[in-house]
């Protein structure tokens, strides 16, 4: 997930128009940001996630940043506060990619006030002496870490636009820089027209790099959760069954 977000956040700040170069800072920081909270939700440390979105988002206020701030709400707890940043989400960007999953969660939430809290689990009575034994099912599509696999893709396949972009932007630096020279050798006037070609080249300069960087680190991070889900998948894990004369345990593996 890592950039599905931080994609979005490095398009819309790399293309508009800059004011000035402490964007590029806010933008490194905010993907930073990012990178903790997750890091921190992978931890189940959903105050700290949050408090990471929160700044990111600060910096960089990109509207789909408020689906992670969702998450760490619902994570913490706080269904309220999670069912605010989801819907703000897609008020302020409509056509955003995550729309399925905000509605899908907005679905799944529904009115918080109706949702009973986490009962303690009862003692668990005595089976029959002719019951056979009770072993819990998994209940379909149920997966825990199934979000890792689909956030890889999408980090994969961001990272590659990214790096489009890149590729881009680094040609149009290297057209104005050709430009550039072609002016120097005429040796004529040092027109306002050939400062606005050199101050081009030198934002898709930097805009080249931005990007470089982000693309990069997307497609690692993509290809690292996807081999993280395949390592999950083939992971071993306990199964035990109880019955009337006692419980069995085994081990069972997913490939």
């Amino acid at each position: 997930m890592r950039l599905a977000v931080a994609v979005a956040l490095v398009m819309s700040l790399a293309i508009a128009p800059r004011e000035a170069r402490g964007d590029d800072d806010a933008l490194a920081q905010a993907t930073a940001l990012v990178d903790q909270g997750l890091a921190h939700a992978d931890r189940h440390e959903w105050s700290a996630a949050l408090a990471a979105y929160q700044r990111a988002y600060e910096l960089a206020p990109e509207p789909d940043l408020l689906f992670l701030i969702g998450q760490a709400h619902e994570g913490h707890g706080a269904c309220e506060k999670a069912l605010v940043a989801y819907r703000r989400n897609l008020t302020l960007k409509p056509d955003t990619g995550r729309r399925p999953a905000i509605e899908t969660r907005l679905a799944e939430l529904g009115d918080c006030s109706a949702q009973p809290s986490p009962a303690a689990p009862e003692p668990a009575a005595a089976s029959p002496a002719t019951s056979p034994p009770d072993v819990a099912p998994r209940p379909d599509g149920a997966r825990p870490g199934a979000w890792r696999r689909v956030s890889g893709i999408a980090a994969a396949a961001t990272g590659v636009v990214l790096i489009g972009a890149s590729v881009y932007f680094g040609l149009d630096a290297r057209d104005a820089a050709g430009q550039t020279e072609d002016f120097q050798a005429d040796g004529g006037e040092w027109t306002a027209e050939r400062e606005a070609v050199e101050a081009r080249g030198h934002r898709s300069e930097r805009r080249a790099i931005v990007l470089g960087v982000v693309g990069g680190t997307a497609l690692a991070a993509g290809a690292a959760l996807w081999l993280w889900d395949r390592h999950e998948e083939s992971t071993s894990r306990p199964v035990i069954a109880v019955g009337p004369d006692g419980g069995l345990g085994g081990w069972a593996w997913r490939f």
